[in-house]
């Protein structure tokens, strides 16, 4: 089925330790571990443009093709009004930079920052990260 899709390329197994390492995979193609493909959105299905539509029904789309893919396509798992909190708390645990929170309702806006969607960092993270910005 014709797509087009929002994601990220993951290396490794996907863990949070692996991410980093993709440049060097990409930028040389001599590395072992493997790359994945992990969908975020769609965007398009079968020539038709989808980005005017809410997050909700691409999402609802989006499910659609990953089940039609026969486990070829991975998507990211969504947590649906759940408590934000926990959603970061379960995050940190799995040593995860943290999660992107989207209204439902809200259209896909191509290269623009709006409040609709916020990349939100688990607090363990961003001082990690702070520490090496100080080295």
């Amino acid at each position: 089925m014709a797509c087009v899709l929002d994601g990220e390329l993951v290396a490794g197994a996907g863990l949070p330790s692996d991410f980093y390492g993709i440049a060097g995979l990409v930028s040389s193609r001599h590395g072992r571990a493997p790359l994945t493909f992990v969908a975020f959105d769609i965007l398009r299905l079968v020539g038709d443009p989808l980005i005017g539509l809410a997050y909700a029904r691409r999402r609802q789309l989006l499910e659609e093709v990953m089940g039609l893919s026969e486990g070829a396509l991975i998507g990211v798992n969504t947590f649906p009004g759940d408590d934000l909190d926990d959603v970061l708390d379960c995050c940190e645990q799995l040593d995860m930079e943290g999660v992107v929170v989207k209204r439902a309702d809200a259209p896909y806006r191509p290269g623009k920052r709006t409040p609709d969607w916020r990349k939100v960092k688990c607090a363990a993270w961003r001082e990690q990260h702070a520490e090496r910005r100080l080295k």
